[in-house]
């Protein structure tokens, strides 16, 4: 178990040093730059439903596209899609596929409909995700291994996660809260996130890390967590 987390862990963190240059490379600003509020790309829920009778395929319709989704199984009202890309169907009858694996039924698009958004997942990690819908390419990928991520307008909120090793001592994820930029690409609001943190877990920090008594009065910062 400790060593599927380790894996879990060491993955994540390979893929988000390598996502974070798509950002970059279109223009994204620093993370020491104040974030303006973005322009078109504020994110709204996409409406899932049977594309007939059988329920082996499910759809969400924008106004430009359709997504398809697989239902293995043809399970009632799914929480979550395991197999197959989801097929990203244009007005214009052109498509392309995500290739998103695992992926639970919670999707965003923006109101440009440039960018659709969704939670992939992979044992008890998750990502939030965000797709350009032109092209499926992969915009930006966040980690959210949690109990839950708040997504309204242009800003994303992480609750953040406790992982208890031992009776009074967890391995944590910080909370976070992000803005999407113009570009689509979120952006870390820094006193927002340590202010989310400090409700969630009673102490501040940056990075995932070892606390004592997560939550509690005397919560404090050991190290660094150990997965």
């Amino acid at each position: 178990m400790i060593q599927h987390w380790r894996n879990a862990r060491g993955e994540r963190a390979r893929r988000a040093s390598q996502i974070a240059l798509l950002c970059v490379a279109v223009g994204a600003w620093s993370a020491a730059a104040a974030v303006p509020p973005s322009d078109g790309c504020s994110l709204v829920a996409l409406p899932l439903a049977p594309r007939d009778d059988t329920r082996e395929w499910y759809v969400s319709k924008a106004a430009s596209f359709t997504l398809e989704h697989w239902n293995y199984g043809a399970r009632p009202d799914p929480d979550r899609f395991t197999e197959g890309p989801v097929r990203v169907v244009r007005s214009d009858g052109t498509s392309c596929d995500i290739d998103a694996g695992s992926y639970t039924s919670d999707l965003w698009v923006s109101r440009d409909e440039t960018t659709i958004a969704l939670v992939s997942f992979s044992g008890s990690s998750g990502w939030l995700e965000l797709y350009d819908t032109r092209s499926c390419t992969l915009r930006e990928r966040l980690d959210v291994s949690g109990p839950r991520i708040e997504v309204a307008g242009d800003t994303i909120r992480f609750l953040g996660s406790c992982e208890y090793g031992e009776p009074g001592r967890a391995n944590c994820l910080p909370a976070s809260v992000w803005r999407l930029d113009a570009s689509c690409c979120p952006q870390r609001l820094e006193a927002e996130s340590a202010e989310l943190t400090r409700e969630r877990f009673g102490v501040v920090f940056e990075r995932p890390s070892e606390i004592e008594n997560p939550g509690g009065a005397d919560a404090r910062v050991i190290g660094p967590a150990r997965w």
